[in-house]
């Protein structure tokens, strides 16, 4: 009966054992029973992400501002969030992105759940928060994730390839991952947050160490 009301109160979640279907932005998120209690730095949360397995899947990561800001609903308190996700979030702190702040790459966007207060930044290196997880969905045609691309591309940062004639793109922010795409020297690529010293663009990581902003 549980599972039968939380699909009445929204039927854009979709659930999947304990994982929630997001079919307007096409993603799913973690867990709404088991999902990351602890607070993490950036860094962390990102590593965090990248090696959750949660539902036999390898490709979760940390979700952008925009994300965050779509599970909101003003009409609720402590959390401010939609009912489906109510129970398994966190109102007492904040909650990380993976959106860097575009004046200052050492902060980084955060949510507070408590009222719904998304005009906060963090420290990149000292702020802790409360990590949840997404991933990109495949089995939802690309034409019906509009919204999700139009949020998404105005929340990156776009850079150039710069110093090097090819750069690999990996599948995992680590130098000895699978090769899957590669970019030319300079060209522009959106980059959506960082892991260490490596970047996530809509196809992959890149080594931040060959990149330079536009």
């Amino acid at each position: 009966m549980k599972v039968m009301f939380l699909l009445i109160v929204s039927m854009s979640y979709l659930l999947s054992s304990s994982i929630l279907n997001d079919d307007n932005f096409g993603i799913m998120w973690q867990g709404i029973v088991d999902n990351n209690q602890t607070k993490m730095r950036y860094d962390d949360a990102q590593g965090y992400c990248n090696k959750l397995t949660e539902g036999g899947y390898s490709d979760w990561r940390l979700p952008t501002i925009k994300e965050l800001q779509s599970i909101l609903d003003i009409n609720n308190y402590k959390p401010a969030v939609k009912k489906v996700f109510a129970n398994s979030t966190k109102s007492d702190d904040c909650y990380m992105s993976s959106s860097l702040h575009a004046d200052n790459f050492d902060q980084v966007w955060i949510i507070y759940y408590k009222v719904g207060n998304t005009s906060w930044y963090g420290y990149r290196n000292s702020t802790q928060c409360y990590v949840r997880c997404v991933r990109d969905r495949k089995d939802i045609n690309p034409s019906k994730k509009i919204m999700q691309r139009k949020i998404s591309d105005s929340d990156c940062t776009t850079y150039k390839v710069v110093t090097v004639k090819q750069l690999n793109i990996r599948d995992k922010p680590d130098k000895s991952s699978n090769v899957i795409g590669k970019l030319n020297k300079n060209e522009e690529v959106c980059i959506y947050g960082f892991s260490g010293k490596w970047g996530k663009s809509k196809d992959g990581w890149i080594s931040g160490k060959y990149l330079e902003v536009k």
